[in-house]
């Protein structure tokens, strides 16, 4: 069975639903649903997944200082994820996505910008994919 197929399958089947959140004054889902309801999937219709990250930045912006005093940063991370579907009954047939990304935190560590922003791709793959 060729990808779309597959994916139109994954489509059917999935049970991902947004929901209500408060916070952020609109419906989404996290990525830990998104990672339950979807990896059983993937794995049932022999789907493989791989992920490059390329052209990534991360700049830090000043944002005073903390209670001691001491300057602190923002960082923002901008880059694309080049991610690769692979059919796992012919690997010779794949998909290809390019998805770039933004991520910000200021909690003054720049790793958790690149989180956020991987997170955001990776959920954008899915719905732009399976109409999420």
């Amino acid at each position: 069975m060729n990808l779309i197929k597959k994916l139109n399958l994954i489509r059917n089947e999935n049970k991902i639903e947004k929901e209500a959140n408060l916070k952020l004054g609109y419906k989404s889902f996290t990525i830990n649903k998104l990672h339950a309801e979807l990896n059983p999937l993937l794995v049932k219709y022999g789907i493989g997944l791989t992920m490059t990250v390329v052209d990534s930045t991360v700049t830090p912006i000043p944002a005073g200082n903390d209670k001691y005093g001491n300057p602190k940063n923002n960082y923002l991370v901008h880059g694309t994820a080049n991610y690769e579907l692979i059919n796992q009954d012919d690997t010779d047939e794949r998909i290809q996505a390019s998805i770039p990304f933004t991520g910000m935190n200021s909690q003054g560590d720049p790793s958790k910008s690149v989180g956020n922003a991987a997170s955001y791709a990776y959920k954008y793959l899915w719905v732009t994919l399976l109409g999420l």
